[in-house]
């Protein structure tokens, strides 16, 4: 009877600690007067903030940026939820996002190849760089969250805010801060993590500023080749496969996060996923028919219905079972609570691990060759926008002879995992 008795108890710990959410809805506005009041459809969008008391505190802050119109209450709450569980104070903050940044830098938008980075810096910063976004300093990213941060502070001592601001001079403690964004929001991450040394970087579905127009690799703005601050170590992703997922994974790679090993499928791969920074689901390996597949604008719900874009991080969109789980919350954990001295950290051993799987030459006018001891693989190739050129399986040499002259993504799945490497056919 020990057993049973001491499982019992054990959930209903489970269940109080994670049921003891502390939650705060804060307008922007109630922070600083010269911050404008945020409306969508006459209702105030707040900031939401989410701190679990009863579980060890990290003295961490998570601060998710929602993608192009997304509202922190009504489409990231259970992300941040799923933050204060593990022990951060979180925050789902509120800024000028309705802006598409695609919209209106994208390849039929400008051949500014300084677009991206100078519309994302405006909303950031508030600095004046870009003429397709308005955003004054009091409205930035920054000065948002600072004087969110500030208000916490002075109004909840004791709380743990002092961890992430020193009021006397406001400024914030980036080294305790990890960034979390999907789509837009993600992009705006990877900037200030460029620029400042943050505790952690959340990538979902994310970032693309891609546009033809720049004659760079996968098409990519100059700033996704600076090399940021924060270091490589401190990234994570995940993606979905049927939302852009080659381009993606070479973005990731771009970012250094390939040197922490290949992509994992968590739909077949349970925790600790090898210990990568880089995780996807896939229509093809995700059992839709096992879950009530919502969608944010259609009731009832339709199986299979899903949102590539979406479904791995939206509140609405998000499958659950028919206790309402959420299949996806054990990857966030991990990308929460992941220890990053678990990863491979050395130089060395970064060099070796990338050596693993060559592709070779590397360019090639004629043929590519794999070393792989897997008998079972796939390969796809890809355009550098996207477009499927050629699929082959269980082959080791591949003929790129008739290929045009370009750069290409190999995307190769293993029973192990995913990699891809970018190929330069001359």
């Amino acid at each position: 009877m020990k057993e049973p008795l001491f499982l019992i108890l054990t959930f209903m710990l489970h269940f109080l600690c994670h049921g003891q959410l502390s939650h705060l809805e804060i307008a922007a506005i109630s922070t600083h007067s010269e911050i404008d009041l945020d409306y969508t459809e006459g209702d105030t969008v707040k900031h939401q903030i989410f701190v679990n008391q009863f579980v060890p505190s990290r003295n961490k802050l998570l601060v998710f940026l929602p993608g192009t119109g997304g509202r922190p209450k009504d489409h990231y709450s259970e992300f941040c939820k799923t933050a204060a569980n593990e022990g951060y104070h979180a925050i789902g903050l509120v800024y000028k996002n309705t802006t598409s940044i695609s919209g209106i830098c994208g390849t039929m938008a400008t051949t500014d190849p300084l677009c991206s980075e100078n519309a994302r810096m405006e909303i950031i910063y508030g600095t004046n760089l870009s003429e397709e976004v308005e955003v004054d300093t009091a409205n930035s990213i920054l000065n948002r969250l600072t004087r969110l941060l500030y208000y916490l502070a002075s109004n909840y001592p004791a709380k743990g805010w002092e961890h992430y601001i020193d009021v006397s001079t406001m400024s914030l403690h980036w080294g305790n801060i990890a960034l979390a964004g999907h789509s837009q929001g993600g992009g705006h991450a990877a900037l200030i993590a460029r620029d400042n040394i943050v505790n952690r970087v959340l990538f979902f579905n994310c970032p693309s500023d891609v546009n033809l127009n720049i004659p760079t690799p996968l098409n990519q703005p100059s700033w996704f080749y600076d090399t940021p601050i924060t270091p490589d170590s401190c990234y994570y992703a995940f993606y979905h496969q049927q939302n852009g997922g080659p381009n993606r994974l070479a973005i990731y790679n771009l970012f250094g996060l390939g040197n922490y090993g290949e992509a994992v499928n968590v739909d077949n791969t349970s925790p600790d996923y090898n210990y990568t920074h880089i995780l996807y689901s896939d229509s093809t390996s995700f059992d839709y028919d096992t879950y009530i597949n919502y969608t944010c604008d259609e009731t009832p719900p339709i199986n299979p219905a899903y949102n590539p874009h979406s479904d791995i991080i939206i509140d609405c969109e998000i499958p659950r079972d028919v206790f309402n789980n959420n299949p996806y919350e054990e990857v966030w954990q991990y990308m929460l609570i992941n220890d990053v001295s678990l990863s491979i950290t050395s130089n060395q051993e970064r060099a070796a691990k990338k050596e693993t799987i060559p592709i070779y030459p590397n360019p090639t006018s004629g043929a590519i060759h794999l070393t792989v001891k897997d008998e079972k693989l796939s390969l796809s190739i890809y355009s550098s926008t996207g477009i499927l050129m050629g699929q082959y399986f269980n082959e080791k040499t591949i003929d790129l002879s008739d290929y045009p002259m370009g750069i290409y993504i190999i995307d190769v799945r293993l029973k192990q995992g995913q990699f891809s490497k970018l190929v330069l056919k001359n």
